[in-house]
């Protein structure tokens, strides 16, 4: 064995490890501290307190998204996973469409209000698989028909054309609503 052959690791220099890192927290702060001052924060707030009483029976859902999921008889269950389905597709268009700082801030008080008002729902949610399969779909080419197979195979039922074609209709209405809320909350870029 020669001296070539042998490779030392290094960890990095440490002083310049800390120096991004403190580098990182100062973007971090700096990023923090524009959009509180632009409104941003507040009006990511306020947003992620409205999304969090989405539900599939509450009034201020667009009339579309109403059509698609008035006048069914369906079982608390179905609602559930409806209701799951819409938590997981705000979550997605916010992050998809807002600076991950102004996502963050409306997904946590998306969720901080779940957690005080409706703490075993919220729990579903946190310590489900749902979401799981959510993102899974989302990763497909075609993904509102992902969504609807798996929001129908969560139902257990999994071979249901009526139930799949819910789930898809409920994502793609209920992205588009979130997506015209962003719109009409105007965020800062």
């Amino acid at each position: 064995m020669e001296d070539n052959d042998v490779k030392i690791f290094t960890a990095g220099n440490k002083s310049s490890d800390h120096d991004s890192t403190d580098l990182d927290i100062r973007v971090l702060a700096e990023e923090l501290k524009r959009n509180m001052a632009n409104g941003n924060a507040a009006k990511a707030k306020e947003l992620g307190k409205k999304l969090a009483g989405f539900t599939p029976d509450c009034d201020e859902l667009n009339d579309e998204l109403k059509a698609i999921l008035s006048d069914r008889s369906v079982t608390n269950d179905l609602k559930l996973q409806l209701r799951i389905l819409m938590v997981f597709a705000a979550e997605n268009t916010l992050f998809r469409l807002l600076p991950p700082l102004v996502a963050a801030t409306a997904s946590d008080a998306l969720y901080d209000k779940l957690r005080r008002q409706e703490y075993d729902f919220y729990e579903n949610v946190a310590g489900g698989t749902s979401f799981t399969f959510y993102y899974l779909a989302v990763k497909k080419d075609d993904v509102n028909k992902a969504i609807g197979e798996s929001f129908a195979m969560l139902c257990n039922a999994d071979n249901n054309a009526v139930i799949r074609y819910l789930g898809q209709q409920t994502f793609a209405l209920m992205c588009a609503q979130i997506e015209s809320m962003i719109a009409d909350y105007a965020f800062e870029k």
